[in-house]
């Protein structure tokens, strides 16, 4: 056997062992959304500062949460709001209008897309599909040089509440760093996630929010289904 024959013999060897070693990275959408659910379900709780927009509002804050379904948010902006879900009842405060809003969900899971639970229900409420391809692209968030991979999410019935998300997930970390929601009337919401800190022993307590009792109490104030 000549030596030029074992070179092309061996180039296309590699060629072909490098095809079958990309070929098998490359995951489907919905197997890597499935992986992000499973690193989410590592987590016990977390914490994470929030952006939240839609429109020229902007809201920022921290946020808490406490697996399967527990969510607080103490707001820097505006200042001293809260939204609290113990996993039955949110409660929304407005110090502005000195107003608490109030709503029982009667064990719907609010938290969809930031917890392992939410990530679950989206996979079998939405069709899974990447945003522009499955490879990691540029995170529009400033100077910010991370990259992200992209999802899109369209609703399979038009009872949810989004009639399509966009979820941008670090590739490394599998966090989630920002949820683009857009509404069933296309109003755009988006929510950025960042610092975020894993297992930090977050007090159940911490879910068990008293608003101020002079707050005027709005019951009911969610459109939904009454069981």
């Amino acid at each position: 056997m000549s030596i030029i024959r074992i070179m092309i013999l061996a180039c296309m060897a590699f060629f072909i062992s490098a095809h079958m070693v990309c070929a098998q990275a490359i995951l489907t959408a919905v197997e890597r959304f499935s992986e992000i659910s499973k690193r989410y379900e590592q987590f016990h709780d977390y914490t994470a500062k929030v952006i939240i927009t839609q429109d020229e509002i902007t809201m920022k804050g921290e946020l808490f949460f406490y697996a399967p379904d527990k969510v607080r948010i103490n707001f820097s902006m505006p200042k001293n709001q809260v939204i609290a879900y113990d996993g039955k009842k949110l409660l929304v405060y407005i110090p502005r209008y000195n107003v608490v809003l109030s709503d029982e969900l009667k064990g719907k899971i609010l938290t969809q897309g930031i917890g392992a639970e939410g990530l679950k229900l989206l996979k079998q409420k939405y069709s899974i599909a990447y945003l522009s391809g499955p490879n990691p692209g540029p995170f529009n968030n400033g100077d910010s040089q991370e990259l992200v991979i992209a999802f899109r999410l369209v609703w399979k019935s038009q009872s949810e509440g989004f009639r399509e998300l966009q979820i941008f997930v670090n590739p490394d970390t599998k966090y989630i760093r920002r949820i683009v929601g857009i509404t069933a009337t296309y109003q755009k919401l988006t929510m950025d996630l960042y610092n975020m800190k894993t297992n930090q022993n977050i007090p159940l307590t911490l879910f068990d929010y008293e608003p101020p009792g002079s707050a005027n109490v709005f019951d009911a104030f969610l459109y939904q289904e009454k069981n």
